[in-house]
């Protein structure tokens, strides 16, 4: 998300010059103006201070250290950190971007890192933990205001953001879905490679996998995409270094923008009322709702019998893992390229009238399984979480025109100044990983 994105760059300007004075309500700093302040290293103020640990106020003085255990200042930090809609900035309701948990620009209290170094040592990476990097790949209609599309957002983050990202929130439209959107995103965010030990490097340069000596990036690109014997593959700003490289061949500016790379453990799928191969169809016709993970673009009848095979124990054998199968066109088998993955969440949203399409839908994906490397597979955590909502779209909103059904009128019949207050479902599945070979529970 942008707040994620132009995070960094605002804690460093503001606690990189200030006093270390106690715990206070105010934000006020006397501006150190010293030499070393002003060559503070780009995005390594964490290494700064822990290197003068003996030198920073404990604050013994405050409460908040002195009585309360850090297990619960985790608590209040972890509340105080993560995102929520700002109230000074909500979205104009007929926007349709407009939704729970969308409902205005998402805004993470980053004052809180510029009370003092003690909090700052606490909290400086929450802010990547707590909250998701939101991608969206799906029609640019529903963007927020001001936000980036695609990997615009990746690209936009620092090193050290992101090194720290472990949640991807990926928001895309059916036929994307079933193309390479999660493969793609995997290879922006180089999930794959942070199964392995790695280190992000400097945006300019990497490192050879075969000479281990430093290259250009876009020589490595070259080979990358060549790798991927895909001339339009997606070109990551980031990338990983393995730890066993000698880092003499860095200067102290680049070895200061190292970090390690925490694993992806948490992906968000989200499929919108729009974004459904089917979505303008007659809720009673036989173009209903339909998807699987190893069948593009199936119909409603080959997604339930898939269901049902699984059900019954005689699934249709779906790929396996090996050397290609993190390049396989199936979306199912494209999650595979999140490794480290521990939850898998999947968020479907219709109109209220085609809601019995949607509870087909959720019924058959309680059967869905996702293979990941080492044994071990993602399965459904026996629960589904459900909500809905009431929107507001006028006429430039493209339901009139398309989805006459929502008015009870006919094509051709529809009254384009007529108040139009569209009623959604939401549902959400979520996988969780197990050992492969779970037998399936209804």
């Amino acid at each position: 998300m942008n707040a994620l994105a132009s995070l960094w760059n605002g804690i460093r300007d503001r606690l990189g010059s200030m006093e270390d004075s106690p715990v206070r309500s105010g934000l006020e700093s006397k501006p150190d103006q010293s030499a070393a302040a002003k060559q503070t290293l780009d995005g390594v103020l964490v290494h700064e201070l822990t290197k003068s640990d003996s030198e920073i106020n404990r604050q013994p003085q405050s409460p908040l250290f002195s009585i309360l255990p850090k297990e619960i200042r985790d608590y209040i930090w972890a509340y105080t950190l993560t995102a929520y809609e700002d109230p000074k900035w909500l979205y104009p309701k007929h926007l349709r971007c407009n939704r729970p948990g969308q409902g205005g620009a998402l805004r993470i209290a980053k004052e809180l890192l510029c009370t003092c170094k003690v909090v700052y040592l606490e909290t400086y990476n929450l802010p990547i933990l707590l909250n998701p990097i939101s991608v969206h790949v799906g029609d640019h209609k529903d963007l927020p205001p001001g936000q980036l599309s695609g990997a615009a957002i990746i690209n936009k983050l620092g090193n050290y953001q992101f090194a720290n990202t472990q949640w991807l929130e990926l928001s895309t439209q059916q036929i994307q879905l079933e193309d390479s959107a999660i493969r793609d995103f995997s290879i922006h965010i180089e999930a794959g490679r942070r199964f392995i030990e790695g280190l992000t490097t400097d945006r300019n340069y990497t490192i050879d996998e075969e000479t281990h000596q430093r290259i250009n990036r876009m020589t490595a690109w070259s080979h990358h995409s060549a790798r991927l014997n895909q001339a339009h593959a997606p070109r990551p700003r980031h990338r990983l270094i393995p730890t066993s490289i000698n880092n003499e061949q860095f200067g102290p500016r680049e070895l200061a923008r190292k970090f390690p790379a925490r694993p992806i453990t948490r992906l968000t799928v989200r499929l919108g009322r729009t974004d459904w191969w089917t979505w303008t169809s007659h809720p009673n016709s036989d173009d209903r709702l339909g998807l699987d993970p190893w069948i593009n673009r199936p119909s409603y009848k080959t997604m339930e019998l898939h269901a049902q095979h699984r059900r019954d124990g005689t699934p249709e054998e779906g790929p396996r893992p090996n050397e290609e199968w993190k390049y396989h066109e199936q979306w199912g088998m494209q999650v595979g390229c999140f490794p480290d993955l521990k939850l898998l969440e999947l968020v479907f949203e219709t109109f209220v009238q085609k809601l019995p399409q949607l509870d087909s839908v959720v019924e058959c994906a309680k059967t869905w399984v996702f293979p990941l490397p080492q044994g071990v597979e993602l399965r459904w955590d026996g629960k589904v979480e459900s909500s809905s909502w009431t929107g507001v779209a006028p006429k430039e909103y493209g339901y009139h025109d398309k989805t006459p059904w929502l008015h009870g009128e006919s094509e051709g019949n529809v009254d384009h100044d007529k108040p139009l207050e569209p009623k959604f479902e939401v549902r959400t599945v979520r996988y969780v990983r197990k050992k492969t070979g779970v037998a399936y529970k209804s």
